[in-house]
């Protein structure tokens, strides 16, 4: 017999022939929520414990379906940080990856595309700007 706590979170989702897709409450970016052990919390996160086992401290629940509603436990594993972002990179899924131009309309190409020490994109020609309008 299922934790009635188990039984409540199968009631959220529908199965397909591939993901389990969440139903129920979700974040603006498509990620399941769940209510258990008194608060809000991710329901992909909450499948892996439920399914597989215990989530290691700064560790991520990773999709290899790239589904963000999906919580079915054979699209998920563990990794670090570092795993995920690199994963969101090499499927191209890295939000800011796709962007070709600065908000304020200027390209990222050639001498205008600069990389900080954090490892952000910054526009020269915007950068210039402010550095002229501080003088």
């Amino acid at each position: 017999m299922k934790a009635p706590i188990i039984e409540r979170f199968e009631k959220k989702f529908i199965k397909t022939d591939s993901c389990w897709l969440w139903t129920s409450s979700k974040t603006s970016q498509e990620y399941g929520l769940f209510w258990f052990d008194g608060k809000s919390r991710l329901a992909h996160r909450v499948a892996f414990e439920f399914y597989i086992g215990p989530i290691g401290e700064d560790m991520c629940v990773m999709h290899s379906c790239d589904n963000p509603s999906c919580v079915n436990p054979a699209h998920l594993s563990l990794g670090t940080l570092k795993d995920n972002t690199q994963d969101m990179l090499t499927k191209n899924r890295f939000p800011n990856q796709i962007k070709t131009h600065c908000p304020h309309g200027h390209e990222y190409a050639g001498n205008n595309l600069y990389i900080n020490p954090k490892g952000h994109r910054v526009c020269r020609t915007c950068k210039y700007s402010r550095k002229m309008a501080n003088i």
